[in-house]
């Protein structure tokens, strides 16, 4: 948005989309294996992600065979063009029957739940990861790249782990050393939790968005926001970044939202709706059949915000 139509940072937004806490919640990793239907002692390493090739699962496959026997097995959760590729690699490097490819599940919280260690390897197109903030939720550590704004909830060595993208050796050196140090998986977990449900839940993105409207509002009527509510703007207030939402198969990818001229936003998308004022303001025109769209929010000049098919 700042850099289509030249508005300044300050007054841009970004709302994450909520998690919800009580679909994502911590679960005993072999309870949740059990009613999988895999081996309830054996632990687990997972992606949860539409498979395609940003999404980074060859080095994720790459990082697993590097590593030495030790008991754990590999689930990628999703399906995908890129699918293919995947298990080709997988019986490439050897690795097949320590992989269990799921496809798409209909339960992502279930096999979130029965995962040790969540790995998003992805080295593009991503804004701020659903699965991400899913697995965050759920109570996993979550080793991650510094891909759009994955960094703003995964702070290294605090909420998760942080990787080079593309690289599947220290790909391998940070999955192993959670694989060697339960406590740290533990405390990663726990933290990870903390913050998604500080920063990410359902309940925070409606406050945020109210805080949002509530300002315009405020605005529009010629009254300066409270001196509180200006602090708390400037506090919530970051660069613009992708939003994210959901990709076609398992629904844990994210969808780039972005400004483009003459192009209105799709009813009941969330967007990053900047604190604007009422000269900004204009109310969409009825189409050529003489209905008025629904759910449309514009700004001059004829801008506005629209999430585009796929991931």
């Amino acid at each position: 948005l700042m850099s289509a139509v030249g508005m300044p940072g300050h007054r841009v937004t970004s709302v994450p989309t909520g998690i919800d806490p009580s679909r994502f919640r911590p679960g005993d990793p072999c309870e949740a294996r059990a009613r999988l239907g895999l081996e309830r002692e054996v632990p687990l390493i997972g992606i949860v992600a539409t498979v395609r090739s940003w999404k980074g699962h060859i080095f994720l496959l790459e990082a697993f065979a590097q590593l030495k026997p030790h008991g754990w097995k590999l689930a990628v959760v999703g399906d995908g063009p890129s699918l293919g590729a995947a298990v080709d690699r997988a019986h490439a490097l050897g690795i097949s029957d320590r992989v269990v490819f799921a496809g798409q599940q209909s339960n992502p919280e279930l096999w979130l739940q029965a995962m040790d260690i969540v790995c998003q390897p992805s080295y593009a197109n991503e804004g701020v990861s659903q699965a991400v903030l899913q697995a965050m939720m759920t109570g996993r550590p979550v080793i991650a790249t510094p891909v759009g704004a994955t960094q703003e909830a995964v702070r290294h060595g605090e909420t998760g782990i942080i990787v080079p993208p593309s690289d599947s050796a220290c790909l391998a050196s940070a999955i192993r050393d959670l694989v060697d140090h339960a406590p740290r998986r533990r405390t990663l977990g726990e933290r990870a939790r903390e913050m998604a449900l500080a920063e990410y839940s359902l309940s925070t993105m409606a406050d945020r968005m109210e805080r949002v409207f509530n300002t315009a509002r405020e605005r529009r009527h010629g009254r300066r926001p409270t001196d509180a509510r200006r602090r708390s703007d400037r506090r919530a207030q970051c660069r613009s970044r992708p939003l994210s939402g959901s990709a076609r198969g398992n629904g844990h990818a994210s969808a780039h939202h972005q400004c483009q001229r003459g192009v209105t936003a799709p009813r009941g998308a969330v967007t990053a709706v900047d604190v604007i004022t009422d000269r900004d303001v204009i109310p969409s025109r009825p189409s050529a059949d003489g209905i008025r769209p629904r759910g449309e929010i514009t700004c001059k000049p004829t801008c506005s915000w629209r999430s585009p098919t796929g991931c």
